[in-house]
Order: C-alpha cells, then structure tokens, then sequence
C-alpha cells in the first residue's frame, strides 16, 4: 500500500499589504521528499503525525512536498501555481498510489484564487481520478469550500484554540486513509454550513462557549459509527465567499446519521453563538487593571496585531502604552522591525540610541515611536526551540533579535514577524518572565497553551488591527450573505 503526503498551509489575511511570496514560505518550509519527513520528525504538527502513524501501519508513505509559512497576505500567482505543481506534479511521477493524505488550512487565498484548498484537491483528482481516497487534515479556522467538500473522501478539523492537536489530528488523517483502504470503514461526509462569522477575541477551546462546543464534539464521537465530528471556526480575515462556520462529520456507512448529528452541532453553536462577540480594553485599560493584580507575571496579549493572523507584527499600540506606563519590571517580546534590529546591531552591545520603532508596514496598527536613550543590552541570532504544547519540538529562526532597554521596559525587537507562544525568545534573551510584572506580546489565543499555566492572569486587549475581534472595522466585498453578525437576523 503506497500513499503519497504532501502539505500546503497558509492563513491568508485579505487585508494584510505584505504579500506572500515563495520566499516568504522559504523562511519556514519548503521541502522536497525526504527532507520534508525530516524536518518534521518529533515535532507536534500535522505531518509527523501523518509519517508516524503510516510507520506504525507498516504503509509506505511517500513524502512528495510540503510549504507552510506564517499568515499574511494574499499568495503570489507565481508562488501558489509553482507550490501547486509541485504537489501535483510530483504525485504524478511518483505514483501510482493508493491513497493520498494532505495537510492543507482551508483559509489560503492567492491573488487570482479565492479557493487554494479546493483548487488543489481538484488538480490532484484530475490526476488520481475519484476511484481513490483522498483525505485532509484542515486547521481549525478552514473555510471550506465546495470543491474541498466534492474532492475530498474526508477532512479532519483541529478541536483545540490554541492548536495544540495538530499531531493527532494529522495522525487520525492517515488512521482513517488507512482503514478506508483496508475496507474497515466506508465514510461519509457531512458538512453543513452556519451563516455566521467568529471573532478570535472569545473563541479559545480553554474557555466557555468554544471549549463546550468542542466537548459536545468530543462526546458525539463516542457514538456508534462516528469517526469524525469537529467545528470550524473559519478565518474571518478573509474576504471570499467560503467565509463562514461549518459543522464536520464522518461516519461509517450512514448519511442519515452525519446528517443528524451535524444538525445537532450546528443548532446548539447557534443557540451561542452572540457569547462569541464581546468587547475587549485598550491598551492603557489593561495595563491598569493589571496593576490591580497582586503578584506576576502579568500577561498582556496585544490580539489585534497577531502576526498568527496575518498582522505585520509592528503595532505600536500597545507597546506605547507600557513606555508611558513604565512599570518596573516590564518586558515586550517582541516586536518586529529589522531596520531597528539592523541601528542596534550596528551600535553593539552597550550603546545607547535613538530608534524609529514600529508602525511602519501600514497605517493600521499606530505610528512608529521615536523614543531616545535606548540601551541595546543583548544581540541574538533569533533562534530557539519552542516548548508549548502548542508546536512543541518546532524549529525557530526569527533572524537576528535585539534586546533594547528604555527605563523600566525591555523591548525585544526581531527581524522576521511570529506570534509569540511560550517563554523561549525571551531567555535567549536572558530574560526570566517569572521575575517580570507584566509580559507583553503580540498573539490572540496561541499563548495561552503556555501561558495559562506560566502566568498569574492574562489580560487581551484590543487596539486596531488587523486581526481585532472588531470585524465591522473591515470592508468585505465577497461574503455571501446574509451573514451574522452583519446581519442579525439571519436563520440557520
């Protein structure tokens, strides 16, 4: 039994200016056979799961391509269509197979496709024909499509915000490929579409409503002949027709029960579905109430400017309201601003300048901070492991970093843009955040796998962004609506 693996993810941001080149997936993943079974190997994510579970099934998977970077903006044409052939051509040579097993987002957007996922899994039927199963891991912010519904045997759907499933959920992919071609289960999919839209400020799978929507799936899973049942939050920062919430399930043999169930899901996600929108402070608003918590650390997260969203990662926002606030023991890891990076390297450790911070990719996410007498006290190659849960074995490199200090502030600064998900960047940089009051960053749910159990609160706030919980602030032109919550009254 032979099955090929191949893995294209990007969450795509309609609204970012910063266009995703080849280069862009370059900095992350870019692989080829072999290589791309390698770079995986022990780390929490899709296809490690997908290589490891074939292993243990004594299958032969064949690793074909794999390109994964960090959200931003639309595709190029010449990067989506040479990624594309890769994938398909490279299942055509070396075929024949009898399976094929995908990691894909189900938020990507190119220039000119609205529908990667969907344009891929056609590409590859036009190939493999429809006689073979095809199977797909998706993120758990997938809006899916009807292609990605007509060409796909079965999708599995992370449960988890923060995503710290994506092994098993890569892993149970390859389980129910394998068993499909062992004739122990005939699937069939189920996937209904809510006419609503989630904001990212109140939907972690830790806290009410989304963590007992992802129970209710969990318990549906323990009935008979259900394989697959999982919610799709989808990504509301794309502007396409698929935009959306979507109920998933697979069972064995029987339409009318992934009917019923998916019914079921969707009619209590509905019956929340107003608990998902709620207003978050600004900036200055949570420094304050963090001063009312005794103790630290303090986790401030800066959610509209989440580079894991698409953002550029140098809102200034926040990072003005801790220079004004100037709490002894405060630190911000990190923003991103490789012209800064580049003054301080020049400068060295010791030096102390003048520095344009921030805010120079776009006009969203507050104007850059001329701020003087910064003391460059360390200079790092921006490399770490991360140890969450979330991503857990994951290979970083955010380039060269500086560690600079104004007043009571460390201000870590990278030259490539990242969320941040656990207490790694900031000892490279020798900073101990149990020692710290407050701990800044930019992210909207992905820390918490972390930082939940490392600090004493965590306070969101929400400035403009890019990725804000404020989804009226955008301009959308191809939702298919009627849509919640634009339009309030609209019938599931």
């Amino acid at each position: 039994m032979r099955i090929a693996v191949a893995k294209f993810v990007h969450e795509t941001s309609s609204f970012s200016n910063v266009p995703t080149t080849k280069e862009s997936f370059q900095l992350r993943t870019w692989h080829f056979g072999e290589d791309l079974r390698r770079i995986y190997k022990g780390v929490n994510e899709y296809v490690a799961g997908m290589f490891d579970v074939a292993e243990q099934q004594n299958v032969e998977a064949v690793p074909i391509f794999g390109a994964n970077t960090c959200p931003s903006g639309p595709i190029t044409h010449e990067c989506y269509q040479e990624a594309k052939k890769n994938i398909v051509e490279g299942i055509r040579e070396q075929g024949p197979f009898d399976g094929i097993c995908l990691s894909l987002h189900g938020s990507g957007l190119s220039v000119d496709t609205v529908d990667v996922e969907g344009d891929i899994l056609q590409a590859v039927r036009e190939v493999v024909g429809y006689k073979i199963p095809i199977f797909v891991s998706l993120d758990l912010h997938a809006n899916i499509s009807p292609a990605m519904i007509q060409c796909a045997t079965g999708m599995v759907t992370l449960k988890c915000y923060p995503h710290t499933d994506m092994y098993e959920v890569g892993a149970k992919t390859m389980r129910l490929l394998i068993q499909t071609l062992r004739h122990e289960i005939q699937p069939v999919m189920v996937v209904k579409r809510l006419p609503m839209m989630m904001s990212f400020a109140n939907s972690s799978t830790q806290e009410y409503p989304a963590k007992n929507i992802k129970e209710l799936c969990e318990q549906m899973e323990t009935r008979p002949q259900v394989l697959e049942c999982a919610f799709s939050h989808g990504f509301p920062y794309a502007d396409s027709p698929f935009v959306a919430t979507y109920s998933i399930v697979l069972v064995d043999k029987d339409e009318a029960l992934a009917q019923n169930i998916a019914q079921e899901l969707s009619e209590y996600v509905w019956s929340v579905k107003d608990t998902f929108f709620k207003e978050l402070p600004q900036p200055e608003e949570g420094i304050a109430q963090a001063m009312q918590i005794e103790g630290g650390p303090v986790c401030i997260n800066e959610t509209s400017d989440n580079p894991g969203g698409g953002t550029p990662g140098d809102g200034t926002y926040l990072l003005k309201a801790l220079l004004d606030a100037n709490v002894p023991k405060s630190v911000f890891g990190f923003m991103c601003d490789p012209q800064v990076v580049q003054q301080a390297v020049q400068a060295g450790v010791g030096a102390v300048i003048d520095v344009d911070l921030g805010g120079k990719k776009d006009h969203f996410h507050g104007d850059t901070l001329h701020i003087k007498d910064v003391y460059v006290k360390a200079i790092t190659d921006g490399r770490f492991t991360i140890v969450s849960t979330m991503m857990h074995g994951q290979h970083v490199n955010l380039g060269t970093c500086v560690r600079l200090t104004k007043g009571n502030v460390d201000i870590i600064v990278s030259t490539f843009a990242q969320q941040t998900f656990d207490n790694q960047v900031f000892l490279l940089h020798g900073v101990d955040i149990a020692t710290y009051k407050l701990v800044c960053l930019k992210s909207s749910q992905h820390f918490k796998a972390y930082f939940s159990q490392h600090a004493k609160a965590i306070i969101p706030v929400d400035p403009p962004g890019l990725s804000t919980g404020r989804l009226e602030r955008f301009t959308y032109h191809k939702l298919a609506r009627p849509l919640y919550p634009f339009d309030k009254d609209v019938a599931l």
